[in-house]
C-alpha cells in the first residue's frame, strides 16, 4: 500500500473512531443481552453479569475515546498543523465526544430497566 493510501486510511480511522467504538460497544452489549435473555427465566432475572460486562466494556470504550479526544484536542492547540490536519482533528474530537455520549446513552437501559424487559414474580413481590 502506498504511503498516501496508508495515510488516508489512518486519518479515516482516526476521524471515525468515535462512532466505530460506539458501534462495537452497541453490538457486543446487545448481543450479550440477547444471549443472557435467551437463558431460562430463572437465570435471566439476574442481570449482574450484564452490569459487570457492560461496565467493564463501557469503561474501556470510554477510555479509548477519551484518549482519542484528548489527543485531537492537543493537536488542535498546536499552531504548527496544516488546515487539513486541523480538519481531521476537529472531526475526530467532535465524533469522539459523540461516541462517549452514545456509549453512556446506550448503557442506560442496562442500568435502569429490568433484566430482559420482564418483571418476574420475585421482582414484583419486592416492589
Amino acid at each position: 500500500m502506498h504511503s498516501a493510501a496508508r495515510e488516508f486510511v489512518r486519518e479515516m480511522l482516526e476521524m471515525t473512531a468515535g462512532p466505530l467504538v460506539w458501534l462495537l460497544y452497541l453490538l457486543v452489549m446487545y448481543g450479550a443481552a440477547a444471549v443472557h435473555c435467551a437463558r431460562p427465566a430463572a437465570d435471566a432475572a439476574d442481570r449482574t453479569p450484564l452490569l459487570i460486562a457492560g461496565g467493564a466494556l463501557g469503561a474501556v470504550a470510554i477510555g479509548l475515546l477519551a484518549w482519542s479526544v484528548l489527543r485531537a484536542r492537543r493537536e488542535l492547540a498546536s499552531e504548527s498543523t496544516s488546515d487539513a490536519r486541523r480538519f481531521v482533528d476537529r472531526v475526530a474530537f467532535a465524533l469522539g465526544v459523540f461516541g462517549i455520549g452514545a456509549i453512556v446513552w446506550t448503557a442506560l437501559p442496562v442500568l435502569l430497566s429490568p433484566a430482559c424487559g420482564v418483571v418476574t414474580d420475585a421482582a414484583q413481590r419486592s416492589w
